[in-house]
This record gives C-alpha cells, structure tokens and sequence, in this order.
C-alpha cells in the first residue's frame, strides 16, 4: 500500500497575491516556497512556523518590510529577495548559519549590517542594483565566497585586487551594467572603464588572475533577441527566467507582462476562441514589445 505524503514544496508563482496565504504557515513540513512574481508587501512574524524550510523565493514582489523572525529560520540555504523594495537588513540575518545563496538585487540597500560577517557557508551574494555607494566591506569576512554580483551600483571604487586577496575561494565577479562612478578617484584604468562597460569583457582583467570571470550581459541580451526574431518566444522566457539579474525591475515587470499577454494568447488560440489573423497580429505586438524592452539595453 502506498504511503499518502505531502510534498514539502509549494510554488505560487505570479499569482497576483496581495499577502503571503495563511494556509502556508499551517504546512509546517515545507522545504522550499517560492513566490515569485506577486504583489506581496511583507512576510510576516508566522514565518516562524516554517522551521524545516531550506529554501524561500519570495523574488519580484514589493517587500518592504520583513518580520526578524524569517531569519531565525536556521535550516536556510536560499534566500532570494531580488527585485523589492527593501531599504535594509536587520542584524539578525547573521542567525542563517547554514546560508549558502542570498539574492538581494534591485532593492534599496545603502549597507549591509555587520552581523552579515556570521554567514560562512555562503557562497553566492547578489547586491547588484542597490544604493551603495562603497563596496561593503562586511563582505571580505565570507571566506567560503565563490560567486558575486555587484554591477549597478554608485562605488567610487571597484576593490577588485582587494577581492582577489581577501576571498580566496572567490571565482565569479558580476560587475554587469555601469557601475556608475560619482567622482575622479584614481583608479587603475582598466577597472574604471570595466565599471563603465555593460557587459565586460575578459579584455579588460587581461593583467589579472583568469579565474576571475566577468559577465557578459551583451551576450545575453543578444541570445535572447534571437530567440525572439527566431519565433523561439517559450525558450526565450525559459532563459529570461535564469537571467533575471540582467535587466532593471522596471524591464523585468514589462517583460513579464508581455509572458502573461502570450500566455493568455496561446490559451485562447487554444480553446479556439481567436481567429487566425488576429492571433498573428497579437503575436506581433508582443514580439515587438519584447524587442523594444531588449533594445533599451
């Protein structure tokens, strides 16, 4: 007789929700909840009751405020917050002991709060697209640190040597996107240019360790445009999904917007409720809308 379980996920992605279900705190034997795409403004203090969860998306909502107890969670490996509205980060982050991949892209940072130095097993940080205005310098405490992303933001300085020596586990710098300079520092010419560049070249790291790895945005942007003129628009999203961290929120918001438009589309195509001409003529617009959201980059 087969056992009757509860799967420990739970994935309610773009469903329009105006607040994190109830009913979600009650399933206490969760793993990994992702809420991607909502309207969600906080997470609240009931939070608490998810212990076991190891993995929590609550990317692409309008989080403004976090109750600390989502970061007594002490089972937590992945915490994705890109694209909100947080303007900080309590100090009890520092209690996520087994934390491993903290996404906070797009959001409203100025600093990072000095307990952040207690998360050693982390090895992927996200701070691309905040308000720094200098480099964290919290950061060059994460010794288990592989992969950072940190383009879009106003450092006056770019501490590559420094991140080189202080990290020595550190292979992926992100730096996508002008990170945008306020003033005349001298800087080694290469990285002021690297920092000015959207999507980098390994030209510019030609004197430093090869290891370090720069992104190349360009590259992304042109494969997605492909998929597009391809008419290959599943693929295309499949491939925006794991490549978030190359655009704005504003542009991640149309974008998604035109997913929903051709998924409502093929819905409709599907149920033959459209005729042919006005499907091609729906396709085109939303083809041209995702060109236009691609070319601004």
């Amino acid at each position: 007789m087969q056992k009757n379980t509860i799967k420990p996920k739970l994935i309610l992605n773009g469903m329009e929700l105006k607040k994190i279900p109830d009913g979600i705190f009650q399933r206490k034997n969760l793993l990994k909840v992702k809420l991607i795409r909502n309207n969600i403004k906080n997470i609240p203090k009931d939070i608490q009751n998810l212990s076991r969860l190891e993995t929590f998306d609550i990317s692409n909502n309008n989080i403004i405020h976090t109750y600390t107890k989502l970061f007594e969670l002490d089972r937590l490996k992945i915490l994705n917050m890109n694209n909100n509205k947080l303007i900080n980060l309590p100090r009890q982050i520092g209690k996520l002991k087994k934390l491993k991949k903290l996404q906070l892209a797009n959001n409203f940072l100025k600093k990072l709060p000095d307990e952040i130095e207690q998360l050693q097993n982390i090895t992927e940080l996200n701070i691309s697209y905040n308000n720094f205005k200098e480099f964290p310098r919290q950061i060059f405490k994460l010794k288990g640190l592989k992969s950072i992303w940190i383009g879009g933001n106003f450092f006056e300085i770019l501490p590559i040597d420094e991140m080189i020596t202080e990290l020595p586990n550190l292979m992926r710098i992100y730096t996508y996107s002008n990170i945008r300079f306020n003033s005349t520092s001298a800087v080694d010419h290469n990285y002021k240019r690297l920092s000015r560049m959207r999507g980098n070249t390994y030209e510019a790291f030609r004197n430093k360790p090869k290891d370090i790895i720069v992104n190349q945005t360009q590259q992304i942007i042109q494969t997605l445009t492909a998929h597009i003129i391809k008419d290959k628009i599943k693929l295309f999203f499949k491939l925006l999904n794991t490549n978030e961290e190359a655009f704005q929120k504003e542009e991640l918001v149309n974008l998604y917007n035109l997913q929903a438009q051709w998924n409502n589309l093929e819905k409709d195509v599907h149920a033959n409720i459209i005729s042919k001409e006005q499907e091609i003529l729906n396709k085109n617009k939303i083809r041209n809308g995702l060109l236009q959201t691609l070319m601004k980059n």
